[in-house]
């Protein structure tokens, strides 16, 4: 059983890690483009003119690693 458990671990970490290694992000000059997915890749497009509000958290592990997370917001 402990055997089952550890490979359910690092299967999962592992899925998080590619997740994570997939995800892209691009600012151009009118939009936001943001693509996430391993298997199914998504595309969103986000004109500026629909944003409304940006948060920003940063919470003291993701200070220490100096990341984000990041919510934008659209009309």
């Amino acid at each position: 059983v402990m055997l089952f458990a550890l490979a359910g671990a690092a299967l999962a970490a592992a899925a998080a890690v590619l997740g994570w290694w997939r995800f892209r992000y691009e600012l151009g000059e009118e939009e936001i483009i943001i693509e996430s997915g391993v298997l199914q890749r998504n595309r969103r497009v986000i004109p500026f003119h629909r944003v409304q509000d940006v948060a920003v958290d940063r919470n003291l592990l993701a200070r220490a690693l100096g990341t984000a997370s990041v919510r934008i917001e659209t009309g």
